[in-house]
Formats: structure tokens, sequence, C-alpha cells
């Protein structure tokens, strides 16, 4: 009540007729009957949504920590489309902490929200997709892709402005990596074929190659929202204090691994060897680590196809079997990159606009076009078809200076257990990057969120190199002389 009465002085709760609150809540109550019996998934995130607004007036970062679960958890079989969007849990609990984070700012008079590097790269390109859609042969689908930029970037600003301690991304980066795992088993449960999440869905990649597709995904799909946590947990798994904790962060990769390598997805697993490349030169002693780990998994994947592994030993014969000759032979990947190419030769480089594509892909190619992929297959195609030589180079350009921003704080935290934190992100970034040139739409969903997390930890390091007592909480000791059983507090991690 206190809480409510400071942040909204004209509300008089306390003098409210308690005949009038009890209709009320019994309104809401037959409501939500209502809305069950037509909607049940609505209803439930509905009341969900509710629960994470009061608990984010009280506990603004547990809530955060919500909505980075509700966007990896948030799938289109989980979804109710209206319309050209799909509304799943993550955008009511989403919206429901962006604004208890507002009202915490009324109430303190001080905004929680701080801009992030390269936030004026991105607003400039939600503004040129915007505009993109005057010429687009499909402005509802261009619209609807703007809305969806546009609350990317919202997420980015969240999520960096509430993880800007080294305590707290610690907590989300675990949260993170435990949802992930979760995501994995349930796709493993849940994720084949003949599940009932794919009833209306079918793929035909997932017919006779026994490839796992997690809650009602292309697996091409469940394999990205997995990548992204691999080489941060291997960075916490090197550079946790807790043995118990370090062994955790090592057994969840090698869980997230081989949940990759069940998809079948060949991208995913090569973005994140590419990350894993990434993390070993930038630090020696990680190169000896990675490499140890890895000799690990291809043993695994070598014995797999030997002696089998059940049902999964389809998908990784897929991938040991079908790499660059399918790219040689011209599969739809290359049909559609090069309509892209075409698309953005015919427009003098300003792009189709937002959400044409797939109005436009049959001017093109007609097999294509009546194929059930005629996407751009591959995001760097994808803003180019769309938002042309402008987009492209404002996409590249905030790219660039996430990694300028990466490599200057590594280097003034460097011998820290955050420079590894750093290292272990900018993995999962160059993964994703490796990934999407072959697959994925502008818009897909766990990369953003990342990329908040990413420049939350980038804001944190910077506050600790400013401090040299902060600094040295920090500093890397010996195994042995850490190794005391003691968890993060602070973390004085293995060298």
């Amino acid at each position: 009540m206190d809480r409510w009465a400071k942040v909204m002085p004209s509300l008089n709760l306390q003098g409210f007729n308690r005949v009038w609150f009890w209709m009320a809540v019994v309104a809401v109550q037959l409501a939500l009957v209502v809305l069950a019996l037509i909607e049940p998934k609505l209803a439930f995130a509905i009341i969900g949504a509710a629960l994470l607004f009061f608990l984010a007036l009280k506990y603004p970062f547990l809530a955060v920590l919500g909505v980075i679960a509700a966007r990896l958890l948030s799938t289109s079989a989980l979804s109710l489309r209206i319309g050209p969007a799909s509304i799943s849990a993550f955008e009511p609990m989403y919206v429901m902490t962006f604004v208890a984070i507002l009202m915490h700012t009324a109430q303190d008079r001080k905004s929680r929200l701080h801009i992030f590097d390269g936030g004026r790269l991105l607003l400039a390109l939600l503004i040129w997709a915007f505009v993109s859609v005057a010429w687009s042969p499909d402005r509802g689908e261009g619209l609807a892709i703007v809305i969806r930029l546009g609350i990317a970037f919202a997420l980015i600003w969240l999520l960096s402005s509430e993880i800007r301690t080294p305590e707290r991304f610690y907590t989300a980066l675990w949260t993170w990596i435990g949802v992930t795992c979760l995501y994995v088993l349930l796709g493993q449960i849940l994720g084949v074929s003949d599940s009932s999440l794919y009833s209306d869905v079918q793929f035909k990649t997932m017919q006779g190659g026994n490839r796992v597709g997690g809650l009602g995904q292309h697996p091409n799909w469940f394999a990205m929202g997995i990548a992204f946590a691999v080489n941060p947990a291997l960075a916490l798994a090197y550079s946790e204090r807790n043995r118990k904790l370090r062994l955790l962060a090592a057994a969840c990769a090698l869980w997230m691994i081989l949940g990759v390598i069940s998809t079948g997805s060949r991208g995913a697993l090569m973005g994140v060897g590419v990350g894993s490349v990434f993390m070993a030169l930038h630090n020696k002693r990680l190169m000896a680590l990675l490499s140890r780990y890895w000799i690990v998994i291809v043993g695994l994947f070598a014995a797999a196809l030997l002696y089998g592994l059940g049902s999964l030993t389809g998908a990784f014969y897929r991938i040991a079997t079908r790499g660059i000759s399918t790219l040689l032979e011209g599969d739809v990947r290359v049909a559609n990159w090069k309509v892209c190419l075409q698309m953005i030769g015919d427009t003098f480089g300003f792009g189709i606009g937002g959400g044409g594509y797939s109005a436009l892909v049959h001017d093109y190619d007609d097999r294509l076009a009546m194929g059930l992929y005629a996407y751009p297959h591959g995001i760097v195609w994808d803003v180019m078809a769309h938002y042309g030589i402008i987009g492209l180079g404002l996409l590249v350009a905030f790219s660039w200076y996430l990694m300028k921003a990466f490599r200057a704080t590594a280097r003034d935290v460097r011998g820290t257990s955050m420079e590894l934190w750093l290292i272990g992100m900018g993995a999962g970034v160059v993964s994703y990057w490796t990934h999407g040139l072959v697959e994925f739409h502008f818009t897909d969903k766990p990369y953003w969120a990342f990329v908040g997390l990413f420049l939350g930890l980038i804001a944190a390091a910077r506050q600790v190199a400013k401090d040299p007592e902060a600094l040295r909480r920090y500093l890397r000791k010996s195994r042995a002389a850490s190794d005391d059983g003691q968890g993060f507090n602070p973390p004085d991690t293995a060298g």
C-alpha cells in the first residue's frame, strides 16, 4: 500500500470501499475463468504477468531474471498467434517488468535506464527499418518487424541497465545457463517429430533423421537457443572459485553441446567451435582447457557414430557427413542468397523494404517460392535484402562498436575473473554470427537479450576498472589457494 501511495498519490487505497474492492476482485476472477475456457495459455500468461508485476515492484532484479527465463523458453508452439504477432509468456512479463521499472523511476525521481554502447546506431537502424516500410510490397509484415525490433532493442536497454554490477551479471549468467539446460532437457523429451507440440508444425528435416526440434521449433532454431550459453559456461568452468560449481559449469557446457549435436545442426556446432577458438585466441590458459575439453567432445562424438546412441545417432551422422558438400551442391540457402543479391541490385542498394521478401521472391525464383524455406537464410542476407546498404552498414557498425567496447574493457580488467566472463560472452556473440551467416531472421529472439547481458557486463567491468580496490578483489589466484569451498564472495577465480 505504501509503495502504491508513493508512486500514485491520487489512489487513496486506505479509504477504498471494501464492497467495491471485493466486487472488482470477483469480476477479475470471473474474467480470467472465462478467458481460461477460451484460451488457457493467455489466461495463465496474464496471471503470471500480474504476479511478476508485483514482484518487480518489490524486487526489480528478480523480475528481470524472470524475463530472461521467459525469453529463452518462449517458442512459437507455446505462443498465441494474434494476426502477425505471437504472444507468449515473455511479452506480458516483459511489459509488466518494464512498467514496474518506470514506476520505480517515477518514485525515486532518478532513471534506472541508461544509454548503452551503440544504442544510437540501433535507434538509427530502427528508424531506417520503419522508413523502408514506405516502399515495401508487404507493409503489414514490415510494420510487424519494426515492432519486434523495437521490443528487442528496448530489451537490450532494460537488461543492460539492470545488470550493471559483477554480482548481478554472475547471477544472470547462471540463470541463463540453468534455463538453457532445462530447455535442452525439455527438448529431448518433447522435441521429436511425433510430439503433440508438432501437431500443427511438421518439418521435413526432422523426418527420418531423428533430429530434435525442441518445443515445437525447427531443429536449427532450437540449436541456436542452446548455443549462446556454451562458451560462457566454459568460461565459468575455468574461472569459478568453488570446485563443485566449476564441475557443474563444465557439465552444463557438455550437456548443452550434446543438445546442439542432437539437433543435427551443423551451423550451430560450427558456431560453438568458432566461439571456442575465439576464447582460446584471447587467453593462452583457456586454450589448454578448451583443447582438452573438445578432445572429450570429439571422443564422445566418435563413440556415438561407431557404437550408436539410440535415436540420436541419425543427428550425429548428419553433422559428420553433410557439411560443405551441401552448399557446393546448391541447396535452398544458395538459391535464397542469389535472390537477395538480385534484390539489392534491382533496388540500387536501398533494399526492398521491411517484410517484402516473401511477397517478391516469386518474381525471382518460382521453384523457391513454392517451397517451405523461401526466406533469406541468414542475418546478413536478411538485412541486405530488406534494408540495403544503409541497414547493413548500421548493423555492421553496431557489431564493430560492441566488439571494440569488449576488447577495451577486457584489457582494463586483464588478469581478473571478469576478463574471462567478457571473453566467454564475446565468444557467444561470435558463435551466433557464425551460425547467422547461413541461418535465421534478423529478429530472432535470444540474441538481443544476450547482447543486453553482454553490455551489462561491460558496464560493470568498467566500474570495477576505475576502482583499484575492487579490481584487486577480482584478481585470479592460484587454484590451490582458492579452493576453499567458498562461492561467489568475491569471485577470486582459478588462474
